[in-house]
């Protein structure tokens, strides 16, 4: 596959580990499409189970040029290829060199291109099983921050995260200093009023090695010190002797108003707005297949798109 940037490469990763068996004559994506211009009409054609040589022939007789990228660390391959917006169609196969995936990715489309992909997948599976919602902030710089507020049934998971290799105090956390040795790193969180779990978790280079799929070890060293206070609780990584990430969430669930409240905490004490995106994912289903859209929309309106096709 294609070298994508490393977000869209972690959720095409964390996408792949839900993989389950399925009969292998189910329609491995849309099959009734709004009309034949349809973007899905590139990918319709794969079938669950197919092999790579034959997943590649149907491809190509759609006229799309396909490039076949073979297994290293992880036991699977995939076919890559493009079309119009959708620049990422990747349809993975199985150690038993049988399809059991479809990725979709749009870096950058439309929401009338959204809209007609969605009205496809309710004409191919029926009513949508699922709906969630998600907003978050990123900010760039020596100090890298992420807020996120996850939908779940109503509620929303709050998370901050905040990652560095300068040397100095954090601007999101200033509790702790970036570059920090573990014993420092230790003190400076209980000296903040934090509980700290007995001894942090001891890493190695096995356990921290880059798990994308097929993608080369990363080997570092990471101890993880677990903290909470009465209202949330978090970890900080300290890799190789260095404090470089700190996450931390609230311990209770939040209502839309008080995620968008931390939410504007974090604007203040990031000492600028960063860049919003907000994300509605839906889920379909049938008998041998789940499928997924997630449609992103930054504040500029900029739009991109991640369709999933599982096996059931």
């Amino acid at each position: 596959m294609s070298r994508t940037p490393v977000a869209v490469v972690a959720v095409v990763a964390l996408l792949a580990c839900t993989r389950q068996p399925a009969p292998p004559d189910a329609p491995a994506a849309s099959t009734t499409l709004v009309d034949a211009g349809a973007p899905s009409s590139a990918w319709d054609v794969t079938r669950w189970g197919m092999s790579r040589a034959e997943a590649r022939a149907a491809l190509e007789k759609r006229g799309l040029v396909v490039t076949a990228h073979e297994p290293t660390k992880s036991p699977d391959a995939w076919l890559n290829t493009a079309r119009g917006d959708w620049n990422h169609i990747t349809v993975y196969f199985d150690e038993h060199d049988r399809l059991n995936q479809v990725v979709v990715i749009a870096e950058k489309t439309t929401a009338e291109t959204i809209a007609k992909e969605r009205t496809a997948l309710g004409a191919r599976f029926g009513a949508s099983t699922q709906t969630r919602e998600s907003f978050e902030r990123r900010w760039d710089g020596p100090e890298r921050a992420w807020f996120q507020a996850n939908d779940h049934e109503g509620t929303y998971h709050v998370e901050e995260i905040y990652q560095s290799h300068a040397t100095g105090p954090s601007v999101g956390m200033p509790v702790v200093s970036w570059g920090d040795s573990l014993e420092q790193t230790r003190a400076r969180l209980q000296r903040g009023g934090f509980t700290l779990a007995a001894e942090a978790a001891k890493g190695n280079a096995a356990d921290s090695a880059d798990n994308m799929p097929n993608g080369p070890p990363v080997r570092v060293r990471t101890d993880v010190i677990s903290f909470s206070d009465a209202e949330r609780e978090g970890e900080a990584g300290v890799e190789d002797g260095r404090l470089t990430s700190i996450k931390a969430h609230p311990k209770a669930r939040k209502t839309r108003a008080e995620a968008e409240q931390l939410e504007a905490a974090m604007v203040l004490r990031m000492k600028s707005k960063g860049e919003a995106q907000t994300s509605t994912e839906t889920t379909w289903s049938d008998a041998t297949t789940t499928a997924t859209l997630e449609a992103r929309q930054k504040a500029a309106g900029e739009y991109s798109a991640i369709i999933a096709y599982h096996q059931r």
